[in-house]
């Protein structure tokens, strides 16, 4: 069974590698499919939604391998965005994670919140927007690194998004909008070991995302509706930080969305969780 899971987390790990590699190449050869060269709709319904507003970080499954019975994670996210046109996104967000047999579910709640330079009536609207995402989460391998007590795990999540920017944010400009995303991930990450209080956790989590993005344009200023849908491979990764203080883990990180905008989204978060550490789940 063992072989099984790692043979299958290997699998999943080349797969998304091979296709985040290919994936720029993809884009310039197909016009009209959903990889398309512009690829706004899958990279819009990424970052404009809980899937892509904030980064990758590291979880109880990433740092043990497995959930444990009855554990919830409180956790608190921000992400920064320096957006392609006249507005950075400062995002924030909060979340509750739940064991359910060997998986974890989640809910996140943010807010995107644009810093127009100049924000006038010239300029335009200006307004936040909420997102909403629902997540899942499973380990697929877990192993013990010889004698040093170092964790390596792999695991496999996805995360439903939504957002609906409001007449005045500057994703609408006066019109309605309404955006759907899905991002699927394989986070791998390889925690510390040995007897310190305090362990570190550098991980990867290469990804792919759909979006879909409806815009309806506002009658008084004309312009066309925009309905699209598309998909963007991601690349995530980071480093967590578990011990600083009982059921503590702090993350720093970083999400590169492969697109002609080549753009990068960066950010922090912190959990706090009642599950063991990974020196006490060692011991047992």
């Amino acid at each position: 069974m063992h072989s099984n899971r790692t043979a299958l987390a290997t699998g999943l790990a080349l797969a998304l590698l091979a296709g985040a590699a290919a994936a720029p190449s993809s884009a310039r050869a197909q016009d009209d499919d959903i990889f398309g060269p512009d690829l706004t709709a899958g990279y819009a319904g990424t970052i404009f939604t809980a899937v892509g507003a904030f980064v990758p970080s590291a979880t109880p499954l990433m740092m043990r391998g497995s959930a444990a019975p009855g554990g919830v994670v409180v956790r608190g996210h921000y992400g920064f965005q320096s957006g392609s046109g006249r507005s950075n996104f400062n995002n924030y967000g909060v979340g509750l994670d739940f064991t359910a047999g060997s998986n974890m579910l989640g809910v996140t709640l943010g807010q995107l919140r644009p810093d127009c330079p100049g924000d006038d009536d010239e300029e335009g609207p200006c307004d936040a927007h909420f997102t909403f995402g629902l997540g899942w989460e499973r380990g697929l391998l877990d192993a013990t690194l010889g004698s040093t007590g170092a964790r390596l795990t792999a695991g496999a999540d996805a995360m439903l998004g939504y957002a609906r920017p409001g007449d005045e944010s500057p994703l609408s400009d006066g019109g309605s909008t309404s955006i759907f995303s899905l991002g699927l991930g394989m986070p791998i990450a390889l925690t510390s070991g040995g007897p310190g209080l305090v362990h570190f956790t550098p991980f990867l989590r290469p990804g792919i995302a759909y979006g879909r993005v409806r815009s309806e344009a506002d009658p008084d200023f004309g312009g066309e509706d925009f309905n699209e849908t598309g998909a963007v491979f991601t690349l995530g990764g980071g480093l967590g930080i578990s011990g600083l203080a009982p059921g503590l883990t702090v993350s720093v990180g970083a999400q590169h969305y492969m697109t002609v905008f080549s753009t990068t989204t960066v950010g922090i978060g912190v959990s706090l969780t009642g599950l063991s550490s990974p020196r006490t789940r060692a011991a047992r």
